[in-house]
């Protein structure tokens, strides 16, 4: 082999993978998507848990659930279901 015949490696593996994630629009646009939904989802549990902490005990009472899995739902993260 002489000189002129070896490639460097590091500029092809980089030509290999640049276009298929800078170019990729659809698959990102759909990524934000997904990010956006879970952040909304998200944020609508933090609310209806830290609402739930402002009803007062006499009035969760009247809720047809057990006061034990109220007080559970409440205390919840907001990113576990």
């Amino acid at each position: 082999m002489t000189r002129d015949t070896l490639v460097p490696a590091r500029p092809l593996l980089l030509s290999a993978t640049a276009p298929s994630t800078l170019n990729d629009g659809g698959k990102l646009a759909e990524r934000w998507a997904a990010v956006v939904r879970m952040w909304v989802l998200w944020r609508q549990r933090a609310r209806s848990r830290a609402e739930l902490d402002l009803i007062p005990d006499h009035r969760l009472k009247d809720l047809p659930l057990d006061m034990a899995a109220i007080l559970y739902e409440r205390d919840k993260p907001f990113w576990k279901r």
